[in-house]
């Protein structure tokens, strides 16, 4: 029962990091565009925003879980 509360705990906190990383690289490069810095055309990384997002969602995502480490798996202590 433990393992399965720590797998839906991983599950929830990869989406929550997922859609924290993706509000903030939409609203940075909304404000980019809306501020005339970007121009949709000159654009840095067309084509790979997912894998952007990703990056830093993953790396967000094993931040919490190293720093939420022993409320995750109280058991592996």
């Amino acid at each position: 029962m433990e393992i399965l509360q720590s797998l839906i705990w991983l599950v929830i906190s990869f989406g929550i990091s997922t859609m924290i990383i993706t509000m903030c690289y939409v609203i940075l490069l909304k404000s980019l565009v809306f501020l005339k810095i970007l121009t949709y055309e000159k654009r840095p990384f067309r084509g790979k925003d997912g894998a952007i997002i990703m990056l830093f969602s993953v790396i967000l995502f094993l931040f919490m879980v190293v720093k939420n480490r022993q409320d995750i798996f109280p058991y592996l202590s």
